[in-house]
């Protein structure tokens, strides 16, 4: 269960006057946080695999006195924080830590979460804080720790000889659990009344790249409150591990910081909006390499990006498209609201199901998506788009493009009889100049097709429209 690794970590802590720190150990579906003097925990950690091993045998009443006795005996803090299902034990490699300078007459007290912050930098800070010309001596000959994520290596492991390294990624423990991969009947009819078309395959191949890679296409559900936007999103979410998963409800798109991505494989982006002012930004937030910053820190250099996005919203002028965007998978979804199909029991279930953890549902829809889709082909590089895409590119438009595209019905019509029909109906901010309205009809895609060609006929400038539109 423990590893040289950590114990050298503990040890090089204890060095740095570092107070607490805790584990997290998950025991038979309970989670428990030991928290101690580090000394003592690399101590008793070769002790902490025969505690498990024999908490794992007793029934839950029973490890309740268990681990009370090893407090009395051991000065280890134990807290049962919550429950969940599972049925295995997993360590997680993370740690909190508390540095405390108080001793120095410098009142310095930090907490540091190590998937955030680099363990290096840590101690660099920890060693200034006590001794700043030790800290300059030391940091150039100094044996340092490293955490880092990758879901596709195993752990622990050291890397560029003496620096030790240590992979934070979790596996989500339902891939460990024995059950039959099988679409539990909820989660069923969830699938099967969200996602219409194309759009039910699309959504389980793009979540069996989420279980084993990246995916390249953000997946947009796009659609009508109350249909079971957010059941799904969340289900992706316990399915690639909540630990391994986040959540903007409005501010990471705004933001120019990306902290909040690293050392995840899933960000649900529940009723942001993308905007034309912020889209550049998430363009590049798939890319296979990313630097990584956040507020008052330095921008990391370039490093794996390991996340996928889930895109929700409600109204189709919440997410900006054009018709050449690659990028965004946009499903098609119902706009009947769950509550019509399923009853309000039912939907409770589900809601439980869903944000429960290792459930053993959970476990039989992830082992069916790894089972089903196993020999399937990479999602094409250009993701198909149906009705609800194009709506969302034609409301992404300006007016006058708008106006443009509206009046398809003509067939052919003059760039001088538009720009009176324009100004007939006061559009704003009409093009005075042809070669603008030009750039725009030679660009412009409409339900899968171009707008139509510019001609000159004398000093006519005339605009085809194609005849190809269900208008």
């Amino acid at each position: 269960m423990s590893t040289n690794f950590e114990v050298q970590i503990l040890k090089k802590l204890h060095e740095l006057k570092v107070k607490t720190l805790y584990r997290k150990f998950i025991v038979q579906g309970e989670v428990f946080i030991l928290s101690a003097d580090p000394t003592l925990l690399a101590e008793k950690l070769g002790l902490l695999s025969e505690f498990l091993d024999h908490s794992k045998s007793l029934e839950r009443s029973e490890r309740v006195g268990f681990w009370a006795n090893i407090h009395e005996r051991y000065k280890v803090e134990v807290k049962n924080l919550e429950i969940d299902n599972a049925k295995n034990i997993q360590v997680e490699s993370g740690f909190k830590l508390l540095i405390d300078t108080s001793s120095t007459g410098k009142d310095i007290r930090k907490v540091y979460d190590l998937r955030k912050n680099s363990l290096a930098s840590i101690t660099w800070e920890a060693l200034e804080a006590f001794d700043k010309t030790l800290a300059v001596s030391l940091k150039n000959t100094a044996s340092l720790c490293e955490f880092y994520f990758d879901p596709y290596q195993d752990r622990p492991q050291v890397v560029e000889g003496e620096i030790w390294a240590i992979n934070s990624y979790i596996d989500p423990i339902w891939k460990q659990m024995e059950v039959k991969p099988q679409i539990p009947e909820l989660i069923l009819r969830l699938r099967d009344h969200l996602f219409k078309d194309f759009s039910l395959e699309y959504a389980e191949k793009w979540l069996y790249k989420l279980l084993t890679g990246q995916n390249l296409h953000y997946l947009v559900l796009n659609g009508s409150l109350g249909i079971g936007k957010g059941l799904w999103a969340t289900l992706c979410q316990n399915l690639v591990g909540f630990e391994n998963a986040t959540t903007s409800t409005g501010g990471f798109l705004n933001s120019n910081f990306n902290l909040a991505i690293r050392g995840k494989k899933l960000m649900f982006l529940d009723e942001e909006i993308v905007s034309k002012g912020n889209k550049h930004r998430i363009k590049k937030y798939i890319n296979a390499k990313l630097a990584f910053e956040g507020k008052g820190l330095n921008p990391t250099g370039l490093e794996t990006n390991f996340c996928n996005f889930i895109i929700a919203n409600n109204n189709v002028t919440d997410l900006s498209v054009e018709g050449q965007d690659r990028r965004f998978a946009v499903m098609e979804l119902t706009a009947t609201p769950l509550t019509k199909v399923m009853t309000a029991q039912d939907i409770r279930k589900l809601s439980s199901m869903v944000e429960t953890p290792n459930s053993e549902e959970i476990a039989q829809y992830g082992k069916y998506i790894l089972e089903r889709y196993k020999d399937f082909e990479e999602i094409p590089q250009d993701p198909p788009k149906g009705p609800t895409f194009w709506r969302l590119a034609y409301f992404s438009r300006s007016e006058w493009e708008r106006f443009i595209i509206d009046k398809r019905n003509l067939g052919e019509v003059k760039f001088s009889a538009l720009r009176r029909m324009a100004e007939s109906e006061k559009v704003d901010h009409f093009p005075k100049n042809e070669i603008r309205i030009e750039d725009f009809v030679k660009n412009c895609i409409v339900d899968g097709t171009s707008l139509g060609v510019v001609l000159r006929q004398g000093k006519d400038t005339i605009l085809r429209y194609t005849q190809e539109y269900d208008l």
